[in-house]
């Protein structure tokens, strides 16, 4: 777990043995913090959405080690996508960055995975409702100078659950409960994580596979012939390079590198004469430096890192390609390149328990798109920098802390909104970010009385947004993104 010197009630950290032996997703768990809220439709594995303080799920940065998730082409990511046994840690930030980076609207959920150093073995099964059967394999081994862990989870659930279907197929005149049809879920997961450590070296690698496929149940009619649904694999491969100094004020210098390739493909397919397909394929690829310096009670991390985010569409009406006529969907390429520059300082008393820190970022932004099956094809593009900063004070001993931070923070428009589907719903490349300015004030009291610990904690924020992204309609049905006035969150 990274150490954060303004840990307060506005950061939290789940380590492994908090959650591990609870059977609950990752979802389930992040729903028990004060300050989340999770949307979700009933069902293993439906869509997962999560708000940090009132925040959109766009707004909030989803981290899996150093690799930010978020979707490119949409701004989403799904939170499950990692079974609870392959965690090691959670670490949840509500309102600044964890460490370094842009700062976030919405907060940060950044994922750190197993990373054991003992040789161990873990096999555990769960049974329940509707289906639901889990299994995990878990297996690490630990050699002279490195450990190799390999971990395999499946999931499924038939999810039949009963559902008051508003025009049933078999008496359309009649709402009746009925166990859901077509809405199965399975998934397979596979983890692999080696660390070693030789001298003033540290290097890890870890791999991650999912493959899952879920039935879309007919929610209006629950009709046996629907046939649609949603299968995905994803492949992520991670690298991270660590040198310890031992110079005089340099502490150590951390390389980086992901590549993350997902598959999504979505059916629909309500009766025997319909077919159609999207194919969705994103990959991406980031590589980042941070170099850490320490002079007496300074701390300076400068940063930098480039990011490079595709995304592929790829679609049919029955096994026939869709045409891009202005009016339906066009296959298109988005790309986004990514360059983050920026500093960390921070400050620590060597006689009071007294810290701060000021985070800045700059953030250039590159994108494009151009529509695939377009007779004349053009490319549209646009091109931004933006501007993050934060700054915190922290004081407290052993029982009482208090942190105060401001910030100034953006979410930058995805590159759908800033494009569209060069269909019924239009781009817009004049979007501006969303911005945000935060005041937070928390307090945390931590006391034993008859042997007996307990924690009291509470904060008091202020947040104004600017230039909120929202979907707009014209009379003709079609879209497009626009900015509209302020809001204030308290």
């Amino acid at each position: 777990v990274n150490n954060h010197e303004f840990a307060s009630s506005n950061y939290q950290v789940l380590r492994r043995e908090d959650f591990i032996d609870s059977s609950q997703s990752l979802s389930d768990i992040l729903g028990q913090i004060n300050g989340i809220q999770i949307r979700q439709i009933s069902g293993i594995g439906n869509p997962v959405s999560i708000s940090i303080r009132g925040s959109s799920a766009k707004q909030v940065q989803f981290f899996i080690d150093g690799q930010l998730i978020n979707d490119s082409q949409f701004g989403s990511f799904d939170l499950n996508q990692i079974p609870t046994e392959q965690i090691e840690s959670i670490e949840i930030s509500k309102n600044q960055a964890i460490g370094t980076g842009s700062t976030p609207i919405g907060g940060v959920i950044r994922i750190n995975t197993y990373n054991p150093s003992d040789d161990s073995n873990k096999v555990s099964v769960a049974l329940g409702s509707f289906g639901y059967q889990e299994l995990n394999l878990l297996k690490n081994t630990a050699f002279k100078h490195h450990s190799l862990a390999f971990g395999t989870t499946y999931l499924a659930s038939d999810n039949d659950y009963y559902y008051l279907v508003p025009q049933s197929f078999d008496n359309p005149s009649k709402s009746i409960t009925e166990p859901l049809k077509n809405n199965a879920f399975e998934k397979f997961s596979l983890f692999v994580n080696d660390s070693a450590q030789i001298d003033q070296h540290q290097l890890r690698l870890n791999l991650t596979y999912n493959k899952q496929d879920k039935g879309l149940a007919n929610y209006q009619n629950n009709s046996p012939e629907n046939k649609s649904n949603i299968s995905m694999d994803s492949l992520r491969f991670g690298l991270q390079y660590n040198w310890l100094s031992n110079v005089e004020y340099i502490d150590s210098i951390e390389l980086e590198y992901y590549n993350d390739r997902k598959d999504e493909l979505y059916l629909d397919s309500l009766n025997g004469s319909q077919k159609n397909t999207n194919d969705y394929q994103t990959t991406k690829q980031h590589v980042g430096i941070k170099p850490s310096f320490t002079v007496s009670s300074f701390t300076f991390n400068p940063f930098a890192n480039a990011t490079e985010n595709i995304f592929t569409s790829f679609s049919t009406q029955n096994d026939k390609p869709n045409e891009c006529n202005g009016i339906s969907a066009c296959d298109i390429e988005a790309k986004q390149e990514q360059i983050n520059l920026g500093a960390r300082f921070s400050w620590q008393s060597k006689s009071l328990p007294l810290s701060s820190y000021l985070l800045a970022n700059q953030l250039f932004e590159d994108n494009s798109s151009v529509a695939l099956n377009q007779v004349s094809p053009s490319k549209e593009q646009s091109k931004e920098q933006y501007n993050t900063q934060e700054l915190g004070f922290n004081y407290g001993d052993k029982k009482l802390k208090t942190s105060i931070n401001w910030s100034q923070g953006v979410r930058t428009p995805t590159l759908y909104e800033l494009f569209g589907d060069r269909g019924a719903f239009k781009g817009n490349d004049n979007l501006l970010p969303e911005e945000a300015e935060t005041y937070a004030l928390s307090v945390k009291y931590h006391d034993t009385i008859s042997s007996m610990s307990f924690d009291v904690s509470s904060s008091v924020y202020q947040q104004s947004i600017e230039n909120s992204i929202v979907a707009i309609f014209n009379s003709s049905g079609t879209g497009t993104y626009t900015n509209v006035s302020n809001a204030e969150l308290v």
